[in-house]
């Protein structure tokens, strides 16, 4: 925790001091020193995860900031960046990720209650065969109507089909099994082109090779497995799909339409907000100058952007008609990169990030504590899921799949909705506990 205290002291005293690039550099360093600590630790834990996207989503901020600073027009997603606030959304995106580091680390050893629920080795055939089932039918265009099993149940049958190619990998590795690798790798083939054949949202193309990156890992019990010849072929994949990834984002149609495509025929975005490559995605430093504009035009907002989550803590099933939480329409709303039309549909959502929307509505004290508060969270939902104790800890193996999915991109990106999601998956798993244990 030492370390996080003094790279926060170092952000804060050269604020004024150094540039903005040049304390992102630093930040970039605080994550890379402690990636390695933990990577030397040998078990893989949830802040493993943190460092490594808060590393990239910083290094993608840099960028950004360089092209302002070089004078080069932005055409990419965040073409809405405002510059004269770039310095000071720097440092509260500093300040904000030591915060959740600290939080982290002091309840590294605190947990939630258990939800780990550990099943008998021959349950896994009917997983996998309930899976493959189920992805087949997606593929053929049969899919289950679910909707009787709610929301929360939905989400965990969801969380399985995706969770399962990290699970049989794990065991791959662990049991030294062929079984188990045709089990996975067949899984991830069939979810890869469900992907490729459904959605334009590029993340999900690479979710299956990243559940099966992950699970061939934690197999071998040591992080170090990561730095050996096996890491090679999901490296090559996924540089292909970093490639590929800005061909993708600039078309709305499905890839395996553009793939096909002779003619040229495919619709482009005839705007910037459709365009940019993964390392402009991952970007946020847009939306935190927005938020600091925000209040340097109308002040505080003191609980408005917060507001609408109080609506989020209550059970749809106890409230089944209650309006869904839009922040994002808000904020896009607010700042003036998108409007409503008469039918009340938006044309665009930004997340504000958590750090910006602790800081719309209480400034930086509210970003300090709300930071501190999330990594405390943060550490106890990871505990709770005792990840790496059992091979056949169904639901901790899928409920700390989860995190670590979320892990990848949602704590940097997204915004205090993600704890109520977060909170709700969570109960879920919690009542799932409670009815085995009878």
């Amino acid at each position: 925790m030492i370390k996080h205290i003094s790279f926060l002291i170092t952000y804060i005293l050269l604020y004024n001091v150094l540039s903005a690039e040049i304390l992102l550099i630093i930040l970039m360093l605080h994550c890379s020193y402690c990636l390695v600590e933990n990577i030397k630790s040998k078990q893989l834990s949830l802040l493993t995860v943190i460092y490594a996207t808060t590393l990239f989503c910083t290094f993608a901020n840099f960028v950004l900031l360089t092209k302002i600073s070089s004078g080069v027009e932005i055409h990419s997603v965040y073409n809405y960046i405002v510059p004269a606030y770039a310095p000071e959304a720097v440092l509260l995106w500093c300040i904000g990720n030591a915060f959740i580091f600290i939080g982290y680390e002091m309840f590294s050893k605190k947990s939630l209650p258990d939800i780990s629920v550990t099943i008998r080795k021959s349950n896994f055939e009917t997983i996998y065969f309930a899976v493959l089932i189920y992805d087949i039918l997606d593929l053929t265009g049969h899919s289950l109507n679910l909707a009787f099993l709610g929301g929360g149940g939905v989400k965990i049958i969801a969380l399985l089909n995706l969770m399962s190619i990290l699970i049989f990998a794990r065991l791959w590795t662990k049991e030294n099994n062929s079984k188990y690798m045709l089990y996975s790798i067949s899984l991830c083939i069939l979810q890869t082109y469900f992907a490729l054949k459904t959605s334009y949202l590029r993340e999900l193309i690479i979710l299956p090779t990243l559940s099966l990156m992950g699970g061939y890992f934690l197999g071998f019990g040591t992080l170090k497995s990561l730095i050996s010849y096996r890491i090679v072929p999901f490296l090559i994949i996924l540089i292909s799909f970093f490639t590929l990834f800005k061909k993708l984002s600039n078309n709305r149609s499905h890839f395996i339409d553009a793939a096909q495509d002779d003619n040229n025929s495919i619709e482009e975005d005839t705007d910037d907000q459709g365009k940019g490559g993964i390392v402009d995605r991952m970007s946020n430093l847009a939306q935190i100058t927005n938020c600091i504009k925000l209040t340097k035009q109308n002040g505080f907002y003191y609980g408005k952007a917060f507001e609408p989550l109080i609506i989020g803590v209550i059970p749809r099933v106890l409230w089944p008609d209650k309006p869904q939480i839009h922040l994002g329409i808000w904020f896009a709303v607010e700042i003036g990169v998108a409007y409503v039309n008469a039918e009340g549909i938006a044309n665009n959502s930004l997340n504000m990030t958590i750090p910006g929307e602790l800081y719309i509505d209480f400034g930086y004290i509210g970003a300090i504590i709300g930071c501190l508060l999330l990594g405390c969270i943060l550490a106890m939902f990871w505990n709770a899921s005792h990840f790496n104790e059992s091979t056949y800890n169904i639901t901790g193996l899928m409920w700390g799949g989860y995190l670590i999915e979320s892990g990848l991109g949602a704590y940097n990106s997204a915004d205090l909705q993600i704890v109520i999601t977060l909170f709700s998956t969570y109960f879920v798993f919690y009542i799932i506990k409670k009815i085995t244990e009878k």
